[in-house]
């Protein structure tokens, strides 16, 4: 009788494994065709968190009238220099030779004219073989420059404007999360936020609306370990996550030890990029010059000097947008 009662057991137990196994097949297939029907999927939020980052960082910026530069820095080397120069000279010598036979041509009677361009096109060269004999060129594109700190006269219609942008972006937002299995919960904690926004908004409450934009730059951390595997990126986003909550709480007055505790939470996050990337990594500079502000940030909190803390708070975001 326990003979047989195990053999039921044995073949019920295997019957359900069986089927396990065939569900697990089946949700790996399907979910290998889902992928492969929208290939460019986690691209796609990427895209879309980056966006909702520019948005929230830059409406928590202006509640304090705080202008953040973005820098682009590109180095041409000397060989790419010198051939793009020499170029450009030979065009310019042939241009210039062609321009001058035309206007003999035409104005004989004109030779101060073709004096001037002579001397023009000879003062052209000199400069582009003064910069082809460069090194290398850095050039650094400001889009906006930073500003002195304002707290009081808030603009909320730009802000307002931003929310707007923002708001109206979520619904596509939503419904890609939930593509690549966000959780409800962490959907839902979002949308909350995202209406804290704008009745705090509607009652210009300052304090307020920093609270509920960090409480939605702290969900796109949460995302960004769903959609991607990259380190480098989700580091980014965390330490980010910290300093603006520093920059929350410096809102409030005597909140120094828990800003001191965030930014010392964002220095611990940055400093796991030296183990991201190795001393080779184009990339390698950036990080360097970036925990250098970040330490400095660290370093002025015990002055207890809010505008400060503000400047210093500027350089940290500007250099984490360079990342």
């Amino acid at each position: 009788m326990k003979k047989h009662y195990f053999k039921i057991t044995a073949i019920v137990l295997t019957t359900i494994s069986i089927i396990l196994f065939a569900i697990l097949i089946f949700m790996k297939t399907y979910a290998f065709k889902n992928e492969d029907k929208n290939p460019d999927i986690n691209s796609k939020i990427i895209s879309e968190i980056d966006f909702v980052d520019s948005c929230v960082v830059e409406a928590m910026n202006k509640l304090n009238n705080i202008s953040v530069a973005r820098y682009k820095v590109y180095t041409k080397s000397i060989n790419k220099s010198e051939e793009k120069s020499t170029n450009s000279k030979n065009e310019g010598e042939e241009s210039a030779d062609k321009s001058k036979s035309d206007n003999r041509e035409e104005n004989k009677e004109s030779p101060d004219s073709s004096e001037q361009e002579e001397k023009q096109s000879q003062t052209n060269s000199q400069i582009q073989q003064g910069n082809s004999n460069k090194l290398n060129i850095s050039q650094s594109i400001a889009n906006n420059s930073l500003t002195e700190t304002n707290e009081t006269n808030i603009n909320w219609n730009e802000i307002t404007f931003i929310y707007e942008n923002l708001y109206s972006t979520w619904p596509t937002i939503n419904i890609d999360l939930k593509k690549i299995g966000i959780k409800e919960e962490q959907i839902s904690k979002f949308n909350i936020a995202l209406n804290g926004v704008a009745q705090s908004i509607n009652s210009k409450d300052k304090n307020s609306t920093l609270v509920n934009l960090y409480n939605i730059y702290i969900q796109l951390p949460v995302y960004m370990m769903v959609v991607t595997q990259d380190s480098y990126l989700i580091t980014s986003y965390n330490t980010k996550a910290a300093v603006l909550n520093a920059y929350t709480l410096a809102n409030e007055e005597n909140k120094w030890k828990e800003i001191s505790e965030s930014v010392a939470k964002a220095k611990n996050n940055f400093a796991t990029m030296y183990e991201i990337i190795d001393e080779k990594d184009n990339r390698r500079s950036n990080i360097e010059k970036t925990n250098t502000i970040i330490n400095d940030l660290e370093n002025c909190i015990v002055l207890n000097d809010k505008n400060i803390f503000y400047m210093q708070y500027k350089n940290v975001i500007q250099a984490l947008e360079t990342l």
